[in-house]
């Protein structure tokens, strides 16, 4: 297949692996519990609970946006630097994939603690998991920091690839910390059905990382392009710690959609 027809092919082969288990979950309802997707009763039901998804595709929209502007930007540095930019991406992926996995269980405590009206349990949760979130990203920045050089030889041997992922690679370890911080805000977010917030959240922080990300060298015709590689990644960055801040600020004053985690006012001494 040649490289034309396989970007046009790939919007269409995407869905497929997302439409399977759908398709998939209608049948057993079906079959198990008689759902009959043509009752309109059946239809208003399964669209409220579909209303989070929506949100939640603005959502990532707004960050693969980002994510798409940093790759562009990249690869007009050049054939090493778009190389260069797709090592420390995966790498900065799959540690924030840890971090994730973290914001799952935060998710799932804090939202069954809201659920049982328990809200000094479900503030241990976000302490501890926050806490935890802070250790975890000082982990994965003192492991990337000492496979700083092995690290990145397996994915490449090309000198110049090498030379511009050591320019780059302090930004992901320094970013360790953040990215994981706000992952876990993320999941204390969610956990308090905060959707519609994070749909308008991450669009806010995403606007002024992709403004850094164009400014600077890249605006200058002829700069380096370790330098172009570090300007983008001090957006991304910045949109982690945008993401962190922006969940934590509202937490921190139980502003919404944090107004439910206020601890409920003591009741009156009987005389």
């Amino acid at each position: 297949m040649s490289p034309p027809t396989a970007v046009l092919a790939a919007p269409s082969v995407v869905p497929v692996p997302q439409l399977l288990p759908l398709s998939w979950l209608f049948i057993r309802l079906a079959r198990r519990y008689g759902v009959t997707f043509t009752d309109p009763s059946t239809l208003k039901t399964v669209g409220k609970l579909f209303a989070p998804t929506g949100y939640l595709v603005l959502r990532t929209a707004s960050i693969t946006f980002t994510y798409a502007i940093a790759t562009g930007l990249t690869a007009r540095a050049g054939p090493a630097a778009a190389a260069c930019h797709q090592v420390c991406f995966q790498l900065w992926l799959a540690s924030s994939l840890l971090a994730d996995s973290l914001a799952v269980a935060c998710q799932t405590m804090l939202a069954r603690s809201l659920a049982a009206r328990d809200t000094a349990t479900a503030q241990e949760v976000v302490s501890r998991c926050v806490s935890m979130a802070g250790l975890l990203g000082c982990l994965l920045a003192l492991l990337l920091a000492l496979g700083r050089s092995a690290i990145p030889a397996a994915f490449t041997q090309d000198a110049a690839v090498l030379a511009l992922v050591g320019a780059v690679l302090p930004w992901v370890v320094a970013s360790q910390p953040v990215n994981a911080l706000a992952f876990v805000w993320d999941g204390v977010l969610f956990g308090a059905g905060g959707f519609r917030y994070a749909s308008v959240q991450m669009a806010l922080c995403a606007l002024p990382a992709v403004v850094i990300m164009n400014l600077g060298p890249h605006a200058v015709e002829g700069a380096a392009a370790a330098a172009k590689l570090q300007w983008v990644w001090l957006g991304l960055c910045l949109v982690m710690a945008f993401r962190a801040a922006s969940i934590w600020a509202p937490y921190s004053l139980r502003l919404p959609p944090f107004a439910v985690l206020r601890a409920p006012a003591a009741p009156a001494k009987q005389q």
